[in-house]
């Protein structure tokens, strides 16, 4: 899944099978976005339609981010609590539409050739973290020259024909351009990129509507900001981290930039990303559509196709230890999961969206007041306690299960292995360190099998578990490891699975499915009133013009216009438009905007 455009949320869908020398590969997109106001079973329906080819099992979803985006579709209580509990509409509005992309792509297969290359981007993000990621070892971080990957990799569908069929890209950055006083739908910078790439592959179609669809995924991004400037208190402008260098009482800091506000940003990281998608290799191999032209690496992707996907009880798992610096597993050393819990450091959030608590990040002893507050709902064991530590809890939320669990359990991890390129699919954000240990891991075991390494980490996969951090970083609990909710091992048992699955990819067979999660729909619970009355205002009818725009305006002018409008919810209006501007061309009517391009807010 990838949300890619900036005002509707659509979903971008590749479904790859193996045929002789090459694939068979369909591509889908269709309108995801949910109720745009007043609120904060995929694999059963294609079961329906096309038997057991699809299944839990390789069926993978995964996100390019937004913070911008309607809530309420997760299920487990603390993340949905934030919006005032489960949204059955905004569930129901996002089913719908991945199941619509999968039929799309389902419908659109063709034989096709996958091209693999890889760039480096400069200036668009930073470490939010650096504290944190400078613990890790000293040998560790020298491997890198960087403390952000800033490493998009794509990988190209091609059609018999030489032209494109689908781009998928992956790229480390927060999408969080669009800041805390948003108030529109927006899929952020990633969604920015895709939007300018699917133009400039189908100049003749809609926005959101492209024939050549253009992916692009989370990756390695959990301390990975997009706010290029210093984090400052907002009154005072002084420097800030909320860790060593404070604001004053209710004086939030929190970063921003490189443009003078949120529109002019994203639009200047998302730029960065596109140029760099579109021109990911420079090679003597070019493929063409129409007039556009997109580079394609020389990097061919061959043979078989395998998913590895694999349900895990956190809290029960039990793996051994890893050692970054010597890139080993020490078998007499086994680590655990815990029950899932957050660390006080959650509470003070970050540069890209701090609050006013009086908790700073970093924070390592609770607050004993509060503590016993919190306790009478939600306590931990002294077991919690001793394996989270140095987290100090401030919610012990694997314990608390009314009127659903808040947190899950029971999580999947899983691995792609496409032609001799591996995703690694996680379902949290995992640091940038994170993510190296993962590529790393994956990689050693490709090179003892003596194939050349090409891997990838792909973030918020399937499912939702806040951050993974390194065991280093979590020492330092700032925000992500106060936020890494299954305790300083989380990584490794994460590590431990993918150089399982990535043996099992190589040499053939499958995993164990692991225990099934429990569904809760059922039982969730909803402080969202439905719409109790949409009337017009006396005298006036819906769709009444109340401020006519200007009938003569000037190439770029900012044209606006005032309409007397329904309720959004009552008609989310999914492969539709709130708003469309049209031009006449003759005696003709044309579309030239939906609601779902940047230019129309």
């Amino acid at each position: 899944m990838a949300i890619s455009t900036t005002g509707k949320i659509v979903i971008f869908v590749a479904t790859i099978a193996v045929v002789g020398a090459n694939y068979e590969v369909g591509v889908g997109i269709a309108d995801m976005t949910g109720p745009c106001v007043e609120i904060n079973f995929v694999v059963k329906n294609l079961q329906e339609l096309y038997g057991n080819i699809y299944s839990l099992r390789n069926v993978i979803v995964t996100g390019t981010h937004t913070h911008s985006g309607p809530g309420g579709h997760l299920v487990d209580f603390l993340l949905d609590i934030s919006i005032l509990g489960f949204s059955k509409q905004t569930y129901d509005a996002y089913v719908a539409g991945i199941t619509r992309s999968i039929i799309r792509a389902h419908e659109n297969i063709v034989p096709a050739r996958l091209f693999f290359g890889e760039t480096r981007v400069w200036n668009v993000h930073k470490n939010r973290s650096p504290y944190s990621y400078d613990y890790n070892p000293l040998e560790e971080r020298e491997r890198y020259d960087t403390n952000t990957d800033n490493t998009l990799t794509q990988v190209r569908i091609v059609k018999e024909d030489g032209s494109i069929h689908g781009v998928l890209n992956w790229f480390p950055i927060h999408a969080t351009s669009m800041n805390m006083s948003n108030r529109l739908i927006s899929s952020d910078n990633l969604g920015y990129a895709a939007l300018r790439l699917e133009r400039e592959l189908n100049p003749a179609s809609l926005t959101g509507k492209p024939e050549i669809v253009a992916g692009f995924f989370s990756s390695n991004h959990g301390d990975v900001s997009p706010n290029t400037g210093d984090a400052r208190c907002e009154f005072s402008g002084e420097l800030c981290d909320n860790q060593f260098l404070l604001c004053k009482a209710r004086e939030r800091c929190f970063a921003s930039g490189p443009g003078e506000d949120m529109f002019e940003s994203t639009e200047i990281i998302g730029t960065g990303i596109y140029k760099a998608a579109l021109e990911c290799a420079q090679d003597n191999v070019t493929y063409k559509y129409k007039q556009e032209v997109l580079h394609s690496a020389g990097t061919e992707l061959r043979g078989e196709l395998a998913v590895i996907h694999q349900f895990i009880d956190m809290p029960e798992e039990v793996v051994a230890k890893y050692d970054p610096v010597a890139r080993r597993f020490d078998l007499n050393e086994p680590v655990k999961g815990c029950m899932a819990a957050m660390g006080y450091s959650f509470a003070s959030g970050t540069i890209d969206g701090a609050n006013i608590l009086n908790i700073t990040q970093g924070t390592l002893t609770g607050i004993p007041v509060l503590d016993a507050i919190v306790g009478l709902v939600m306590g931990p064991t002294e077991e919690d306690v001793k394996c989270h530590a140095p987290k100090p809890i401030l919610l012990a939320t694997g314990r608390a299960n009314f009127p659903v669990p808040w947190h899950p359990r029971i999580v999947s991890a899983t691995l792609i292995w496409l032609g001799g390129f591996v995703v690694a699919g996680l379902p949290g954000e995992p640091t940038t360190m994170a993510g190296r240990r993962v590529k790393d891991v994956v990689s050693n075991v490709m090179r003892q099998h003596g194939l050349q390494p090409r891997v990838q980490v792909s973030g918020l996969t399937n499912e939702y578990i806040h951050y993974i951090s390194t065991f280093e970083e979590y020492q330092v609990q700032r925000y992500e490891a106060a936020s890494t909710i299954y305790g300083p091992h989380t990584l490794e048992i994460f590590l431990n699975k993918f150089a399982e699955f990535i043996s099992v990819a190589i040499k053939g067979g499958d995993v164990d499915p692991g225990p099934e999660p429990e569904d809760h729909r059922s039982n969730t619970i909803s402080f969202v009133s439905p719409v109790v009355l949409d009337a017009t205002p006396i005298g006036r009818h819906f769709g009444a013009v109340l401020e006519q725009p200007p009938s003569k305006v000037r190439v770029g002018d900012v044209v606006s216009a005032t309409f007397v409008a329904a309720n959004p919810r009552n008609d989310i209006r999914q492969e539709s438009s709130h708003a469309v501007v049209e031009r006449l061309d003759g005696s003709q009517w044309r579309t030239v905007a939906t609601d779902a391009d940047w230019e129309t807010k």
